[in-house]
C-alpha cells in the first residue's frame, strides 16, 4: 500500500514553502551583486521594487555605520515566476562597498555583524558567495558546507554562522601569468587574429588587383605605342610616294634599328608592306590594297 502511494506520487520538482537563497557575487573593487530568490505560497505578494529598495537602503544604512565604510545599493530587478501553487520571486541589487578591500586583498564578513541581517531580507537561507578569478582564498571560517575552488564558491546551508561574528573570509590577490590572461581573454584575441587576418588577405586583394589593372595597362600603352609607330611609318611611306630605304626610315623616325625591324616584320605579316634587300640596305614598299590580297 505504502509503495503504491509513493508510486502515485507525482515526479518533478517538489517548492519547499518560504525557501530561500542568497547568492553574492563579489567583485574585485569590493562591491557585490545580489541575487535573492524566494520561493512562498503564491498567495503571498512580493515585495515592489519600491518596498525593496527602501529595506535594502535601511539595511545599508545600519551596515555602513557597524563597518564605517562608504556604501550604495541599488536595485535593479525584480521577477516573479508562478510554478503550481508557489511563486518564486527573484530579487537583484548592486551593493558597493560590500567587502574591504586593502593591499590586494578583499576581506569578507563585517557587514553580517549588522543587527538582524537576514531577517530585514527573506530570513534564514542558503548563502552561496562567488569571488573574481584573479583571487585565491588565504583564510575561511567557519568552514562551508560547499566549496568549489574551480568555480571560486563557497556555500552554507544557512545563515546562523554568517551572522554570529565569526565568519571571515580573506581573498588575496594572485598575480597572474602569460598563460592566465590569454585563457582569460581567448575570445577577444581569437577576434583580434580574425580581424588582422581578414585585414592581410584585404590588403593582399587589393595589391594583387592593382598589381593586373597596372599590367593591363601597361600592356594597352604598349600595344597602342606600336600601333602609333606603325601608323607613323605607314604615313611616311604614303608622303614619301609608297617607297623608302629601311636606314632612311630609321633616321627619320628616330627609332633604333632594331625596332624599326621589329615594326617593319609587324607590317609585312599585316601585308601592309613588302620589303626587298638592295645592297646594303633594303627597301620598304607600301602595298595597295590589291596587292595586299
Amino acid at each position: 500500500m505504502v509503495l503504491f502511494a509513493l508510486y502515485l506520487v507525482p515526479h518533478g520538482t517538489v517548492c519547499a514553502q518560504n525557501q530561500v537563497k542568497y547568492t553574492v557575487n563579489i567583485n574585485s573593487d569590493g562591491s557585490a551583486a545580489w541575487v535573492i530568490k524566494q520561493t512562498g505560497d503564491i498567495e503571498a505578494s512580493p515585495d515592489t521594487l519600491v518596498e525593496f529598495q527602501k529595506n535594502v537602503t535601511s539595511l545599508l544604512e545600519d551596515a555602513e555605520h557597524k563597518t564605517q565604510r562608504d556604501m550604495v545599493a541599488n536595485v535593479t530587478s525584480i521577477t516573479s515566476t508562478v510554478s503550481g501553487s508557489y511563486v518564486a520571486t527573484e530579487y537583484r541589487f548592486h551593493w558597493k562597498g560590500f567587502a574591504k578591500a586593502e593591499n590586494g586583498s578583499l576581506v569578507v564578513g563585517d557587514v553580517f555583524q549588522t543587527e538582524s541581517f537576514f531577517p530585514r531580507l527573506y530570513g534564514d537561507g542558503e548563502v552561496y558567495i562567488t569571488y573574481p578569478l584573479q583571487y585565491a582564498i588565504e583564510t575561511i571560517s567557519p568552514p562551508p558546507y560547499d566549496r568549489n575552488d574551480s568555480l571560486r564558491t563557497v556555500g552554507w546551508l544557512g545563515t546562523k554562522n554568517l551572522v554570529d561574528g565569526s565568519l571571515i573570509i580573506v581573498l588575496k590577490e594572485n598575480p597572474q601569468n602569460a598563460l592566465d590572461i590569454l585563457r582569460q581573454n581567448t575570445i577577444i584575441i581569437v577576434g583580434l587574429l580574425a580581424v588582422v587576418a581578414a585585414s592581410i588577405a584585404c590588403i593582399y586583394m587589393v595589391k594583387l588587383r592593382t598589381r593586373k589593372e597596372r599590367k593591363k595597362a601597361s600592356q594597352h600603352l604598349n600595344l597602342q605605342e606600336i600601333e602609333s609607330d606603325e601608323e607613323k611609318i605607314v604615313k611616311m611611306l604614303r608622303l614619301s610616294g609608297g617607297s623608302l630605304y629601311q636606314a632612311r626610315i630609321v633616321d627619320q623616325c628616330k627609332f633604333s634599328k632594331a625596332k624599326t625591324s621589329q615594326l617593319l616584320a609587324i607590317l609585312e605579316n599585316k601585308r601592309t608592306v613588302r620589303r626587298y634587300k638592295k645592297g646594303r640596305d633594303k627597301v620598304v614598299i607600301l602595298l595597295d590594297k590589291g596587292e595586299k590580297q
